[in-house]
Order: C-alpha cells, then structure tokens, then sequence
C-alpha cells in the first residue's frame, strides 16, 4: 500500500491518500477531498458539516424533550400546591 502525501486546497493540512483512492477526509478541517491524478479537489458536499448538522438537531430535540417535561413538572407543582391552598382555606373555614 503505497500512501501519496497532499495539501488540504481547504486549509493546507498534510493529507495522506492510499493509492488508488479517490477521495478522503482532511484530519484537520474535516472537508472532503476528491483526489484525481494526483490533483486534489474540495467536495463541496460537506459530510462533516451534514454530520455537525445532524447532531445538532438531536441535541436541539432533546432539549426540547426535556423543556417539555420541566414544563409538565411545574404545572404538577401549580396542581398540588393549588390542592393544598384550597384544603389549608377549608380547614381555616370549618375551624371558625
């Protein structure tokens, strides 16, 4: 396996191409390369940025997931407080 260094045209990081490859990743900046006869080529699908993209919509969801079940959890707390105000009244009210 014969390896074939080049310089990222994206960030100018080392790239090292097995032989016979015809595209890989940049380490450094995560672009990928079309490498042809040598010559190498940004892609401009970006699959590190897709990558970024799809994490970040999971963490958004899951933010909205929780968000949701603070707000779930605070209207609980407004029942049982609303609960014990009207027993507390009542039993004010009985002990006149």
């Amino acid at each position: 396996m014969k390896l074939q260094t080049l310089e990222c045209p994206n960030c100018g990081g080392s790239i090292h191409v097995e032989e016979g490859r015809s595209t890989c990743f940049c380490t450094y900046c995560g672009k990928q390369i079309a490498v042809d006869d040598g010559m190498v080529h940004i892609r401009y699908t970006d699959d590190a940025r897709i990558r970024e993209a799809e994490v970040n919509e999971k963490i958004e969801l899951e933010k909205l997931r929780h968000d949701e079940k603070d707000k779930a959890g605070f209207t609980k707390m407004l029942v049982i407080m609303f609960v014990i105000f009207t027993v507390v009244l009542l039993f004010m009210r009985m002990t006149r």
